[in-house]
């Protein structure tokens, strides 16, 4: 639990404080979209800061399109998205991250977009590290920080900063992250295909808590990869012992068994990229990692909220297609023990029917 703190400007501006400044802009008439001042960088947005810095030059002809803006009717971020206040003006609504305790809420941009932004914040909070509600926000309609010729991204809500106080703008990503979570957080990314970008890669002022939406309105991977993640997303793994969908029973209270004809949130699995051919694989059903329990000696089990060795296995590709799983902590493959009628475990040594996988994605 963190300590109580007074309400930063950058709250303040989430929850629809924002109230001042419409005649700095002077827009009127049907295409207007924004009705208030957009907020100047200050000191309190040392915190939270955000966005590429004027300097970072694959961003340059993006800077150039959105000053360009500045002067028109309807009004874009950096990344080519409306920006606007209220915040329901531009179609910005509040969403809960799956698997927050205590819940973090961030108010982003609906559609496809709050798909994306909710998938890759409920990865890091799993993967990476818890998020702090009150050290995590999206949408604020304001200027880019660190480069005020330009709207913010945050603006249109396509832009958001987690754990913003553990990781400032401007300090070196090496000084907040370890190797590890850096690995994590590029998994994330690579799963999303360019879709999303990571303000730790930025050139010049680098800012690590920032992801943002990185391709413009309309883009056909945006579209593919919010319908691949409300379509479930993971990964389905089929043995070839029964021909069964492998399940995390009960949501997950009860050990894995290959027992299901059709997919389902409890048959989805996340096979996380630890490095080589290891991985881990993160269910669906309650969002905990698959763990051969007990040093591979009882069922594997998704139970688990962090990835050690008990929840990490080669990721084995067999010449048939298939695949094999063999258990980290105990150098043995995952089996569909009696035929598929019994829980897996990781028991077995030699490859055969039992120990084979269709893995589904």
């Amino acid at each position: 639990m963190h300590q109580a703190h007074s309400l930063s400007r950058r709250r303040a501006l989430q929850f629809g404080a924002v109230t001042a400044g419409a005649t700095l802009l002077g827009f009127s008439g049907a295409g207007a979209v924004a009705n208030a001042g957009p907020v100047p960088p200050d000191a309190d947005e040392a915190v939270g800061a955000d966005g590429a810095s004027a300097g970072d030059t694959r961003f340059a002809r993006r800077f150039a399109a959105a000053r360009e803006t500045l002067d028109s009717a309807v009004m874009t971020s950096y990344n080519d998205w409306p920006v606007g206040s209220p915040a329901s003006t531009i179609g910005v609504s509040w969403y809960a991250v799956p698997g927050t305790s205590p819940t973090v809420n961030l108010q982003v941009k609906s559609g496809d977009v709050a798909t994306v932004m909710m998938y890759v914040a409920r990865r890091f909070n799993a993967e990476v590290e818890p998020l702090v509600d009150d050290y995590s926000s999206a949408y604020a309609y304001r200027m880019n920080v660190n480069n005020p010729s330009v709207w913010s991204n945050h603006a249109s809500g396509t832009a958001m900063d987690l754990n913003f106080d553990q990781h400032p703008n401007g300090v070196a990503v090496s000084r907040t992250f370890s190797s590890g979570q850096v690995s994590k957080i590029r998994s994330i990314l690579d799963d999303c295909n360019g879709v999303m970008f990571w303000g730790g890669d930025y050139t010049g002022t680098v800012d690590a808590m920032h992801f943002e939406i990185n391709v413009s309105p309309g883009d056909s991977r945006l579209t593919s990869l919010a319908a691949r993640i409300r379509g479930g997303g993971g990964s389905s793994l089929r043995s070839r012992a029964n021909s069964r969908f492998v399940t995390a029973e009960s949501a997950g209270t009860r050990p894995l068994i290959a027992n299901r004809t059709a997919i389902g949130p409890w048959e989805r699995f996340d096979v996380i990229n630890r490095g080589g051919s290891s991985v881990a694989l993160r269910a669906h059903a309650n969002n905990r990692y698959v763990c051969a329990e007990s040093a591979g000696a009882a069922s594997l089990i998704a139970n688990r909220t962090v990835i050690g060795p008990w929840e990490t296995f080669t990721l084995l590709r067999n010449t048939d297609g298939t695949v094999s799983l063999r258990a980290a902590v105990n150098g043995k493959l995952v089996c569909a023990e009696g035929a598929g009628s019994l829980s897996l475990r990781p028991n077995r040594t030699v490859i055969g029917p039992w120990e084979k996988f269709d893995l589904i994605t």
